[in-house]
């Protein structure tokens, strides 16, 4: 890591690597010495390698190789050498600008036409951001991915590519075959326009899927594919974490989104709907999620992003959610989930230590607190109890007065 490696040393460093039989973690990492300096590592350091890591025991669990000038010849003995770790959880290739779209295909072509499986671990990471990969290579990654036998857990990282609706579409075609598949991350593959998202949103409608976070962020989805796009989260019954983030959708269609959290199928803890600078998020945004949340369990966090075009009615709509006011009982109703909202200097007090209660999982604490905090009790404020049962004021009593001074 960070070290000034040429051909020389890549070939001394691969005989090393040759038929090693122990060798668990292998990462290989920005190289280049000082910042004016780069890697003298060229085609032939790369094949040989790779070449070498290819001949090693199949023992080796952790691989990466980010931002590194590896040449697209060097691919494909690349992946003939991945395609022999049965054992890898992680295997990272991200931020490689050298590769072309040729080389990842190449690279894809060797995994499809081997006996390549990830290892049968809870999550398996597979990062491939920032990268070239094009429709073809998509396409030959969804082949291989449909050919292999087992994908235990596996977190796909695809963010910051050139993915189009050609790719999109070929990797939605395989998705239900990846039952295990845990993570998908999309972002920022601005190629995909309305004929590739019909499709994808289309195949995640499977309420079989396995499938706990998908971000999206930075994509051309826009209002126009907000309703299938509901329509498939409303059937993933396992999805925790969401990232809509700067997706064009525009204050008339979040509204779709914040009911999302109303449907009894919806377990989403996370959900980021920021978009930017020139966030977009007003208070009848806030206000339609402020109501979607006043019977939800399950989400902790509703990233706004910095929003300034919040203003008290928007927060006083969160707040109101978080902790009803007009009665000790609509208190006690209250949301107590919620933890986290964005940031904001706008954020009122009262809403902000709510959020902060709310992050204790003792439900039962944070709604006495609430209570206390409300109503100030200190042996004044008794007039909630004058109309309990005898037999229950004791209780409410001690209830409210545990480790009060």
């Amino acid at each position: 890591d960070g070290n000034f490696i040429d051909d020389e040393a890549a070939m001394i460093l691969g005989n090393g690597l040759a038929n090693n039989s122990t060798l668990k973690q292998f990462e290989f990492v920005e190289i280049g010495g000082d910042d004016d300096d780069e890697s003298e590592i060229t085609a032939t350091g790369w094949r040989a390698l790779t070449r070498s890591l290819s001949m090693s025991n199949s023992s080796l669990e952790y691989l990466n190789l980010c931002s590194s000038n590896i040449s697209d010849e060097a691919m494909t003995a690349l992946g003939s050498a991945v395609a022999g770790y049965t054992k890898l959880n992680y295997f990272e290739l991200s931020n490689c600008s050298s590769i072309s779209n040729e080389g990842w295909r190449s690279f894809f072509n060797q995994l499809r036409n081997s006996t390549f499986s990830l290892a049968a671990q809870t999550k398996t990471k597979v990062i491939l951001s920032g990268n070239n990969i094009g429709d073809d290579a998509t396409a030959a990654m969804a082949d291989a991915f449909a050919s292999i036998g087992s994908l235990n857990g596996l977190c796909l990282d695809l963010g910051g590519n050139h993915i189009g609706n050609d790719g999109v579409a070929a990797l939605a075609n395989v998705l239900p075959s990846i039952s295990s598949l845990k993570e998908l991350n999309l972002s920022g593959n601005r190629n995909i326009t309305s004929s590739g998202w019909r499709p994808l949103f289309s195949a995640l409608q499977n309420p079989d899927s396995a499938l706990e976070n998908l971000f999206l962020a930075g994509n051309n989805i826009g209002d126009e594919h907000v309703a299938p796009l509901v329509d498939a989260l409303a059937n993933m019954r396992s999805l925790k974490k969401l990232n809509l983030s700067n997706t064009l959708i525009t204050t008339s269609c979040w509204r779709a989104i914040s009911r999302l959290l109303e449907h009894p199928n919806v377990i989403l803890e996370e959900l980021t709907i920021a978009t930017g600078d020139d966030n977009n998020i007003k208070d009848d945004v806030v206000i339609d999620f402020a109501n979607a949340l006043a019977n939800n369990t399950c989400l902790k966090e509703l990233d706004l992003g910095y929003s300034p075009a919040i203003t008290a009615w928007g927060w006083g709509a969160l707040t109101n959610v978080l902790c009803n006011m007009s009665s000790t009982d609509t208190i006690y109703n209250s949301n107590h989930t919620l933890e986290r909202v964005g940031w904001s200097e706008n954020i009122p007090n009262n809403l902000a230590y709510s959020l902060q209660l709310n992050q204790n999982p003792n439900k039962g604490e944070v709604s006495r607190q609430k209570i206390l905090a409300v109503h100030n009790f200190r042996g004044e404020n008794l007039e909630e109890f004058v109309n309990l049962e005898l037999k229950v004021l004791p209780r409410a009593m001690s209830w409210v007065g545990r480790d009060v001074d």
